[in-house]
Parts: structure tokens; C-alpha cells; sequence
């Protein structure tokens, strides 16, 4: 299992080389991002949501109003007296950080963006909607592309399951993907939001 687990980062770390680095630029763009495409939809991460987050991301580091995730919420925002009196117990940490990383990259940031900025409150901010308010209209047509690369790893991940049974590929996938995002939000929420003592 640490193998997979391994081999995923690996190959998402790969991807996010040809996208971040210079060796974009020795790229043409279309290949880039066919790379990019083919390997984070082997992930299942949603490439093109991914790259156009990512650089909306570090072009707006600090910024309550543009950051893409983890943003730091102003205090009127936060109007739940428990939420401050709670926040620095060890043990609603502990429960923080393990449901983040659970659904944290599925379902938290992919389906809700639930770390987002405020202004997409509101309004349709999934990472798998063309039309979503995190996307300008030159990038739709990329993202629906995206969505049909994913369908098509639905796909094979279900041909797959078909040939090799459920059980091998949740243990040769299902359980490597988990822990790997897991790690992922876990590395992105400690860069992102860490608080000196």
C-alpha cells in the first residue's frame, strides 16, 4: 500500500512539475496540458480546476478577498461564540484536522470549496461546474474538457473493478487515493494557515 500511496504522489507531483517549472516552457502549452490532463485524471484531481486555482492561488497568497483555499475568515464572519471558545481546545483540533482530512479534498474543497473566499458565497463554486463563479469564461471550455477526462477514469476505474474484483482495487486504489490526499491537505493546510505559539 505505501508503494501506491508513493507511486500517486509521485505521479502528482510529476504533473504539478510540468505545469509549475520551466520546463513548461520548453513545452508547448497543448502538450503541458495534455500531460497534466492525462496523469491528474489518473488521480481523479480535476487538472484544469487545479492549474486555474492553483495560480489564482499564488497570485493572491494573503488575501482574504482572491485566495483560492484556506483563507482566513474576518471576525464578523466568524458570529459563533462556541467556534472562539472551542477553537483552542487540543481535542477540537484533533477533530478539525482528522474531518479535514478526510473530506477535506473530495468533498470539501472539490464539491464546495468550503475554504474559499467569501465573495463565491453564495453562488455555484465546484470545481467540476464549468460554470462555477471561480472561473472566468476563457477557462470554461477547459474545465468541461476536464470533466469528461474524469468520467472516462470513472470509467476504467469501474472496468477495473469488474476485472480485478472491489476488493483488490480499493486496496491498490481506492485506499492509496485517500491516503494520498489526506497527505496533500495535510501539507497545503500547514503551509496555508500555520499559527506560531
Amino acid at each position: 500500500m505505501i508503494q501506491n500511496v508513493l507511486t500517486c504522489a509521485a505521479l502528482f507531483y510529476a504533473a504539478t512539475f510540468i505545469d509549475r517549472t520551466g520546463a513548461a516552457a520548453y513545452l508547448l502549452e497543448v502538450v503541458n496540458n495534455l500531460i497534466g490532463l492525462v496523469l491528474h485524471s489518473a488521480l481523479l484531481v480535476p487538472y484544469h480546476s487545479w492549474r486555474i486555482s492553483h495560480r489564482k492561488h499564488h497570485s493572491n497568497t494573503g488575501s482574504c478577498k482572491n485566495d483560492a483555499v484556506f483563507v482566513a475568515m474576518a471576525r464578523f464572519v466568524l458570529t459563533s461564540s462556541w467556534n472562539e471558545t472551542l477553537e483552542d481546545s487540543p481535542l477540537y483540533q484533533l477533530y478539525r484536522i482528522a474531518f479535514m482530512l478526510v473530506v477535506g479534498w473530495m468533498l470539501g474543497y472539490l464539491f464546495f470549496n468550503a475554504t474559499g473566499p467569501t465573495k463565491y458565497w453564495g453562488k455555484s463554486r465546484r470545481h467540476f461546474n464549468p460554470n462555477s463563479a471561480i472561473y472566468a469564461d476563457r477557462d470554461r471550455r477547459m474545465v468541461l474538457l476536464r470533466d469528461i477526462f474524469l468520467v472516462v477514469m470513472l470509467l476504467v476505474l469501474a472496468a477495473l473493478v469488474h476485472t480485478f474484483s472491489l476488493y483488490n482495487m480499493v486496496k491498490l486504489y481506492v485506499v492509496p487515493y485517500f491516503t494520498m490526499n489526506a497527505y496533500l491537505v495535510l501539507i497545503a493546510y500547514l503551509q496555508l494557515s500555520f499559527k506560531p505559539f
